[in-house]
């Protein structure tokens, strides 16, 4: 639930500094006050508990896009015991903090977050002076998402956000040119919609015709045939409403050779994606806002 004023008032009884601040709150006091009283409970936090972790833990979900899950949280905080392995924070070291700042957070779909954007700019004001601050807690956390194996829907919600706002585009690049990950964000729609969104801020000094193809080429011996024709119709279908027509023909030739190869000239599907092919050629030829004249 978002901080409201019911849990802003349940901070001033236990913490605040000044005996009038709960006058403010209900008689409506100004912004400035209600990052003050903010303000002040990040500042009793780290002197109760470290410092360290409390500074940390609300930097990195400060720069998370959505929150951090419990699990995440601890384990960005871990540190390498005497044999080199990596161990997440204790949860014993976690609680006792977490339960001092609980009122002020808010968990959507497991993942920890503010409940309240003052405390937000409370959390920016005292740890970010500087875009340096940022960016290294956001590579930090870009860094944690990369080392993640599988193409996890926590990692699509988080690293290529995270890449583009730290500017790292060639490893942005590298993880929109993953086939699997690129196959995973075309089946959500919000995905699909940020696939093609990241891909205008790079197209500009990247070819994504160029890049795609290179990664088919890469793994298209590697594919079963029907494999093949649903990976390269997808590429080439991006392409086509990415309005990247040269590219999607290309592709779309190809598939209509494997599945006149596999299923014969005259099968439906085959049909079907020489009728796509077709239109895409002639809106080539004669664009479609042409035919409005």
């Amino acid at each position: 639930m978002p901080l409201g004023r019911e849990k802003l008032l349940e901070e001033i009884d236990e913490h605040a500094a000044t005996p009038g601040a709960k006058t403010l709150v209900l008689t409506g006091e100004s912004v400035n006050s209600k990052l003050a009283i903010l303000a002040e409970s990040v500042a009793r936090w780290q002197t109760q508990h470290p410092d360290d972790l409390v500074r940390r833990s609300l930097s990195l979900i400060a720069c998370s896009r959505f929150g951090l899950s419990e699990t995440e949280l601890l384990d960005l905080q871990g540190k390498k015991n005497e044999e080199g392995e990596h161990v997440p924070l204790p949860r014993r070291n976690w609680m006792p903090f977490y339960f001092a700042a609980e009122n002020a957070l808010a968990q959507r779909s497991g993942l920890l977050t503010f409940g309240h954007d003052y405390l937000r700019q409370a959390v920016e004001r005292r740890f970010f002076k500087s875009e340096n601050g940022w960016k290294s807690v956001r590579l930090d956390l870009a860094e944690w998402f990369e080392a993640i194996p599988e193409t996890t829907e926590r990692k699509l919600d988080e690293l290529p956000c995270l890449l583009r706002d730290t500017e790292l585009h060639e490893r942005l690049v590298k993880f929109l040119s993953d086939i699997e990950t690129f196959l995973q964000m075309r089946k959500h729609q919000r995905w699909k919609r940020e696939l093609h969104a990241y891909w205008l801020l790079l197209e500009g000094r990247y070819n994504p015709v160029g890049i795609y193809q290179n990664a088919l080429d890469a793994i298209e011996r590697d594919f079963l045939d029907n494999r093949f024709v649903y990976v390269f119709n997808e590429v080439a279908t991006f392409h086509y409403y990415s309005g990247r027509f040269g590219g999607a023909a290309q592709l779309y030739r190809r598939v209509l050779k494997v599945q006149e190869q596999l299923l014969g000239k005259k099968h439906p599907d085959t049909l079907m994606v020489k009728k796509n092919l077709d239109a895409l050629l002639k809106t080539i030829k004669k664009p479609w806002w042409k035919k409005l004249f």
